[in-house]
C-alpha cells in the first residue's frame, strides 16, 4: 500500500509530465518517463532516507549540467530515440535552452515539435528558405543545413517565430560552434535574412569579436509554478 504523502509526492512528479507530453502521440513517452522518475529516485536515494521527499530533489530543479549527463548517460545508440522527450522536458520545465546542442542532438525537428506543438515551426522554416532561394543561395542543396541551423535558433529564443530570433542571439549561437560546423555556416545564412527582415543590432555574426559577446541568462521557464 502506497501512503497518502507519497502518493501525492508521486502525482507531483507525474502530472506535469503528463500534461506537456499528452500530445506528443510516441509510444516512447512513457519509457523517456520512466527513465527520468528513476533518476529522480536515484538522486533522491543518494541526500535522503526516504524516496518520499523526491519532490525536493524533482527535474524542475536540475540545472543544465544535472540535465546534460543525465541525457547522455541514458540515451546512447540503443535509447537515443528517447533523447527528444528527455530534453523537452529539460527545456519546458528547467529553461534549458541550449541542452540540445549540449548533449548534441543532430536532429532537432522532434523536439521543436514536442517543445512548440506539431508544425508550429514550419512558418519560419518556409519564410527562410524562400528568402534563400530568391536571393539564389541554394539551400535546396544542403536543406538540413539550413533547417538545422533555423530549429536550433527557435529553440534557443524560446519561440517558434522568426521575429524573436535576433542577430545578437546568432552571434552567440556562432560563438558555440567551431569554425568548421556545417549549422554555424547555416547561422550565418539566417542572419542574412534576420538583416533582410529589419531584425537588430544591425552587425552580422561575422562582423562581430567573440570576445565582445556577453550572455545573457534565459528568462525562467513559463513552468516554474511546478517548483
Amino acid at each position: 500500500m502506497i501512503h497518502e504523502r507519497n502518493r501525492v509526492a508521486l502525482a507531483r512528479l507525474i502530472d506535469p509530465l503528463e500534461a506537456v507530453s499528452a500530445r506528443w502521440g510516441n509510444a516512447l513517452t512513457d519509457s523517456a518517463r520512466n527513465m527520468l522518475l528513476m533518476e529522480v529516485g536515484r538522486r533522491s536515494r543518494a541526500y535522503w532516507a526516504y524516496w518520499a521527499y523526491w519532490a525536493y530533489w524533482a527535474y524542475w530543479a536540475w540545472d543544465e549540467q544535472i540535465w546534460t549527463v543525465f541525457v547522455a548517460s541514458v540515451t546512447g545508440e540503443i535509447r537515443h530515440r528517447r533523447r527528444a522527450h528527455l530534453v523537452a522536458w529539460g527545456y519546458l520545465f528547467g529553461g534549458h535552452r541550449r541542452l540540445h546542442h549540449r548533449v548534441g542532438m543532430p536532429k532537432l525537428r522532434p523536439l521543436a515539435d514536442f517543445v512548440f506543438g506539431h508544425g508550429a515551426v514550419d512558418p519560419a522554416l518556409e519564410q527562410v528558405c524562400t528568402l534563400l532561394e530568391r536571393w539564389e543561395t541554394s539551400p535546396k542543396s544542403q536543406p538540413e543545413l539550413v533547417r538545422s541551423s533555423v530549429l536550433d535558433a527557435l529553440l534557443s529564443a524560446g519561440s517558434p517565430h522568426l521575429k524573436d530570433v535576433t542577430l545578437e542571439l546568432l552571434q552567440d549561437l556562432v560563438a558555440d560552434h567551431p569554425a568548421s560546423s556545417a549549422r554555424r555556416r547555416g547561422f550565418f545564412k539566417m542572419s542574412r535574412v534576420l538583416a533582410a527582415n529589419g531584425s537588430s543590432p544591425s552587425r552580422s555574426p561575422a562582423a562581430t569579436n567573440s570576445a565582445e559577446r556577453v550572455r545573457r541568462p534565459w528568462p525562467r521557464s513559463r513552468w516554474s509554478g511546478w517548483r
